[in-house]
């Protein structure tokens, strides 16, 4: 992933670098960095790192950096306080498959490519469960069926939770 500090090094720094010479031939076009106009075409990376510049100069630990550059720390910086929320060990530093978090990912979002929703997309045809005669919602999936809201009950006393599963909403 390219760092937005590279984006915004001075020509005299890494200047043998494609990317950086292309950046400052297209884009900058011989002017500094804080006196850029992009123009509506500008590709969204180079807009939102601009969009920052403001924000990452006034940064102390910026100028105090030099040659050792800490992009948490700038993203930090940018994104401000955020308070913590409960669920985000679900997400981040998980041992779960790469496959279920991206599923759960999905499911936080209401992402999940149910055929109800395919079918507001014009994706496919019926939006019936094939196991069921019920409409294939996220609800429906996870928590409807008999068997599955069993697993969730046995699951949730395994782990010592008091919680009774009705529904995604």
């Amino acid at each position: 992933m390219l760092s937005g500090r590279n984006l915004l090094l001075p020509r005299n720094r890494k200047k043998d670098n494609l990317w950086i010479k292309w950046i400052h031939i297209f884009y900058f076009k011989g002017n500094e960095v804080h006196n850029v106009q992009l123009t509506h075409n500008a590709s969204w990376i180079i807009k939102n790192v601009l969009k920052q510049q403001d924000i990452v100069s006034t940064m102390q630990e910026w100028n105090l950096m030099k040659d050792h550059f800490n992009m948490k720390k700038v993203y930090d910086q940018i994104r401000g306080d955020v308070p913590d929320v409960n669920w985000k060990c679900l997400l981040q530093k998980s041992l779960a498959r790469p496959r279920a978090i991206f599923i759960f990912w999905l499911l936080c979002h209401n992402m999940m490519p149910t055929k109800a929703r395919l079918k507001r997309f014009g994706m496919v045809d019926g939006d019936k469960c094939v196991l069921c005669p019920e409409v294939e919602t996220t609800d429906q999936l996870f928590f409807c069926y008999p068997t599955l809201t069993e697993w969730w009950s046995h699951a949730l006393a395994w782990l010592k939770v008091d919680h009774n599963p009705q529904g995604w909403d």
